[in-house]
This record gives structure tokens, C-alpha cells and sequence, in this order.
């Protein structure tokens, strides 16, 4: 039996479906990357702050962290691991391409439990049930996919408060506060001064 033309309507759509799922595979990865990416820069930012003594635990090197500030950056730290790891954690479900074992038991199917032997399906016929489990699958993907960008949106905000409780927060804590403190003792010296000389010139 001669087998019929291959329908190349059937072609594009079949390279098309497979273009998706690659995309899907790219894109799954580059995310990934920028979320071990994520992780470097928190823990470089924590290392930095431990280094320039933002963050004290040895009570002979100064002002020791206070759980007031030490607890909401370890929530936030927490929580911006928890989302990285969200994206870098398998993702169940993931179509990565059309099964061969599956294309071949169309080609050779098997007999059913009754001993019936199903036709075997031409190119075209294989052709539209591999493009409609990429099909699937690419929306599965997408699913997935969207999930793990949100998270990874999440994980980076994340990233940029604890940026704000680090150089920010603690900052003005440990320096801006010492600054404005000896600044107002400065000018109550001042003020103490004037007035006492204006009282010195009162009784003269």
C-alpha cells in the first residue's frame, strides 16, 4: 500500500511545537541561573555587612546585633532563599519532548489484552498526535513556568529589602544616629556656653 504525501502543513506545526518546548527549556534554565545568581549576591551582601561590622555577634568588637534588627533580616533572608529554591527545585510535570517509546507504539503497536492488533498510523497521523502532546505540554510548561518567574520576582525584591535593612537600616542605625547624637550634644555645649556667658554679662 503506497503511503500518502506527508502533509507539510503538519511539518510546520510539528517544528513549531518542538521551537516552544525548547524555549520553554531556556527559558527554564536562564531562570534558574538568575536565581543562583540571587543567592550569591545575598550571601556577598551578608558578608560585606559582617565585614564592615554592620552585623556584630563578638561583644569585644563593638555594639553586638540586637534581635530588633538581627530578626527581620533573617525573615527576609529566609524567605528570599525559600523562593530561590522554589525556582532551582525540579519541576514536576515538565514536558522536555515527544516520548520515542511513544512514537514507536504507533508505529508497531501492540496487541490489546483481547489480542487485537491496532493499525499502525502513518507519518501524518503520528505527526498530529506528537504535536498535540507538545501542545500540552508547552501549556503544562508554561504553567510551571509562570510560578517559577514569580517567584523569582518575589526573590529579588526580597533581595532589595535586604539590601534597604543592611546598607540602610543598620547603617543609620550604628552611624547616622551616633552622628546625630553628638551633632545635638555639640550644640547643647554651644547653647550651655552662650548661656552662661550671657549670665556671666548679667552680673557684671
Amino acid at each position: 500500500m503506497t503511503q500518502p504525501e506527508p502533509d507539510k502543513r503538519l511539518e510546520l506545526a510539528y517544528e513549531a511545537a518542538q521551537k516552544s518546548i525548547s524555549a520553554d527549556d531556556t527559558n527554564l534554565g536562564n531562570l534558574r541561573t538568575r536565581a543562583n545568581n540571587l543567592l550569591g549576591s545575598a550571601a556577598l551582601f551578608t558578608s560585606f555587612a559582617t565585614g564592615v561590622g554592620l552585623i556584630n555577634t563578638n561583644r569585644n568588637n563593638g555594639d553586638v546585633l540586637s534581635p530588633a534588627k538581627g530578626i527581620p533580616m533573617l525573615i527576609v533572608v529566609i524567605a528570599l532563599g525559600l523562593c530561590a529554591l522554589y525556582v532551582l527545585w525540579p519541576a514536576t510535570g515538565w514536558m522536555f519532548g515527544a516520548s520515542a517509546s511513544e512514537i514507536m507504539a504507533k508505529i508497531d503497536p501492540k496487541p490489546d489484552k483481547s489480542g487485537h492488533t491496532p493499525d499502525s498510523k502513518n507519518v501524518d497521523q503520528i505527526r498530529r498526535d506528537v504535536i498535540t502532546t507538545l501542545t500540552l505540554g508547552h501549556e503544562t510548561n508554561k504553567t510551571i513556568l509562570t510560578k517559577k518567574q514569580r517567584a523569582f520576582r518575589g526573590a529579588a525584591g526580597l533581595l532589595v529589602v535586604q539590601i534597604v535593612v543592611l546598607v540602610v537600616v543598620l547603617w543609620f542605625w550604628n552611624y547616622v544616629l551616633a552622628a546625630g547624637l553628638w551633632i545635638w550634644n555639640y550644640l547643647l555645649e554651644v547653647v550651655y556656653e552662650f548661656v552662661t556667658g550671657v549670665l556671666a554679662l548679667m552680673t557684671l
